[in-house]
């Protein structure tokens, strides 16, 4: 999954800002290059807030990356009739996981590992067979927990992935770590892109990039919630049978999703606006923002490919929030509001306590996207 962000304006400080002390750190993690910036009272109250984080994310990583064989997830992954040993925090993070799979009516999903893999490996165009056999089940937990609070998958076609909550999962982990850590006045973290704030700076800006070229800044966007997400195939994809196929797939289908570009989603919960910003892409543009409207403290915005130009649509909340930073890009409408917005009920770690607790339509006109496969 591809994430480009570009902070602007992020300064906070304790006190005086003679007194302030800012710690930047970069370390070779999750695949990625993960950036943490603490501003505290001190610098050894920013190092230890730091050394917080890293460790959170390194403990988050152990336990969920399909890439380590002795993970969590890797050991559910290899049992197939047994039970094995799960922690109370993959259980967290795997409920969560779960139930944006229900907020994405299925465009994202935790348990298509096999598939993701079939379509990384794919050389011809697979037929529906080939598809269908590998496709979980649409109803049902992907895994299921005995009476020891051990798991097991919950059908053999069930083969999780992290890719798409994982590092979102990981940043919950490392702010409930540094909570209420002495004189920590923000935290920064950017896990390749996927950026937390804690907390939440007035007035902070992002520039977020062309879904055609991650290098080039199209719309600065002033923060609505704390982390931010972006899906898009502007890096990862390849061809199949003579078509470009991106590597972000819709899970109800099976099948590659229909790139139209790109789509950001911002919320309080990190974990939420990872997953969230997979499945609503594989929603598509109309359905992907619809449902992103219908969420409490939930923004979304697609940036769209067109005939016309480049594209900006968006939920509500983001009006007043976007610059264009081009002559290319029109902004487009908010969606209209409805009556009344939807709470998520996807569990956050609790920053104070450590424990989890609980987490808009009418006609409106969307361009088709140029069709990238078949």
């Amino acid at each position: 999954m591809f994430r480009l962000l570009v902070i602007l304006g992020w300064l906070p400080f304790v006190g005086s800002a003679a007194d302030a002390a800012q710690v930047d750190r970069s370390v070779a993690m999750m695949g990625t290059t993960v950036e943490v910036s603490v501003v505290a009272s001190h610098r050894a109250e920013a190092l230890t807030a730091s050394e917080h984080v890293l460790r959170a994310l390194e403990s988050a990583e152990r336990r969920l990356s399909t890439w380590q064989t002795d993970s969590e997830l890797s050991r559910l992954n290899a049992a197939t009739s047994t039970w094995v040993p799960v922690t109370n925090a993959t259980w967290e993070d795997l409920e969560a996981a779960e139930r944006c799979r229900q907020l994405t009516l299925g465009g994202f999903d935790h348990g298509i590992g096999e598939l993701i893999e079939f379509w990384g490996q794919a050389e011809t165009w697979p037929t529906p067979d080939e598809v269908s056999r590998r496709l979980p089940t649409p109803t049902g937990p992907r895994v299921t927990a005995d009476s020891q609070g051990r798991g097991r998958r919950s059908l053999p076609t069930v083969r999780l992935a992290e890719g798409a909550f994982g590092k979102g999962a990981a940043a919950r982990r490392a702010l409930a770590a540094v909570a209420g850590t002495s004189g920590v006045a923000s935290i920064r973290i950017d896990l390749g892109g996927q950026v937390t704030h804690q907390p939440l700076i007035p007035g902070t800006k992002e520039q977020l990039a062309d879904p055609r070229d991650r290098s080039r800044a199209v719309v600065a966007v002033e923060l609505p919630e704390a982390a931010m997400a972006t899906s898009a195939n502007t890096v990862r994809s390849r061809a199949v049978d003579g078509h470009r196929v991106g590597h972000l797939l819709d899970a109800r289908t099976g099948r590659p999703a229909t790139d139209f570009g790109s789509m950001t989603v911002w919320s309080a919960d990190p974990l939420l606006a990872d997953c969230l910003s997979t499945g609503l892409f594989a929603l598509g543009i109309e359905e992907g923002l619809r449902q992103a409207e219908a969420l409490e403290s939930v923004e979304a915005l697609a940036l769209v490919v067109s005939e016309s130009g480049l594209l900006a649509y968006h939920t509500t909340g983001l009006a007043g929030r976007l610059t264009p930073l081009t002559a290319e890009l029109v902004l487009q409408p908010a969606l209209p509001h409805a009556s009344a917005r939807t709470t998520s009920t996807t569990r956050t770690i609790d920053t104070k306590s450590d424990e989890p607790s609980p987490g808009r339509t009418t006609a409106h006109r969307f361009p088709n996207p140029r069709p990238t496969v078949r």
